[in-house]
């Protein structure tokens, strides 16, 4: 337990000045910064968003060099499967970007 945190296992809420600095603070917190000229590109992290996605989300990753990835989306959302869906994005994701994400984006 840290010392500052006063309560037994630690903090549950995070605090933020609005949607668009909690979503930066969430890539902060689980992806690491790449820059084309300091880091080779296996490096490089991914973020799969829905096809049309909320441009906030897009200007808080890519001052951080992520690979940003479109998959598209139906009038329910992601497609999980079919031309640009999910596993389409995953199983012929182009290494030369970066590494496959771990991350995704999506409003639900």
């Amino acid at each position: 337990m840290h010392p500052n945190i006063p309560y037994r296992d630690g903090a549950e809420i995070i605090l933020t000045c609005g949607n668009t600095d909690g979503f930066s603070k969430v890539l902060q917190t689980l992806t690491n910064e790449w820059s084309e000229e300091r880091d080779w590109v296996r490096e490089r992290e991914g973020l799969l968003v829905e096809k049309f996605c909320y441009m906030n989300a897009i200007q808080a990753a890519s001052p951080r060099g992520l690979n940003i990835v479109p998959v598209e989306i139906d009038d329910e959302g992601m497609l999980a499967k079919g031309r640009g869906g999910l596993q389409d994005v995953l199983e012929n994701w182009d290494y030369k970007k970066g590494k496959r994400p771990h991350l995704i984006y999506t409003v639900t």
